[in-house]
């Protein structure tokens, strides 16, 4: 019924909580995978967070068209203990804290076929990332 009374798109609220649940989806399988080839190797423990502000707003320049610019701001932080590895070597997590950020256009053509083509461009900017020490070599 949403994409009726929208001339076949979602409202910006609903793929905002789409994109939400995508989040959780992704995180609880990249938890699996972690679970799972955590149970490969000793133990050790790790915490973190990741929390995502978006904003956007569409423009409609003509008929059928859309055009939607969008800003994001990531934040990852990750703690883990040190631990030995398999091999003997010692890893250590020298830095945990991470902000990405996110600017992006997405547009679309309505046309009276029921095909949306869509065109979505982003850049990503990802100054610090979250580096792993074994043995004092990163």
């Amino acid at each position: 019924k949403e994409m009726d009374d929208n001339e076949g798109s979602l409202t910006l609220a609903t793929r905002f909580d789409l994109a939400i649940k995508a989040f959780e989806h992704t995180a609880a399988y990249d938890s699996m995978i972690a679970n799972y080839f955590g149970s490969m190797v000793p133990a050790y423990h790790s915490s973190g967070i990741i929390a995502s502000l978006e904003a956007g707003y569409q423009w409609l320049p003509g008929r059928g068209v859309v055009i939607e610019p969008q800003a994001q701001v990531i934040y990852q932080g990750v703690q883990q203990d040190d631990f030995t590895a398999a091999n003997r070597a010692r890893v250590s997590q020298s830095q945990g804290d991470d902000i990405q950020t996110r600017l992006g256009l997405h547009s679309e053509w309505r046309t009276a076929v029921h095909v949306i083509p869509t065109l979505d461009l982003n850049y990503y900017h990802d100054p610090h990332s979250t580096e792993i020490e074994e043995d004092g070599s990163t």
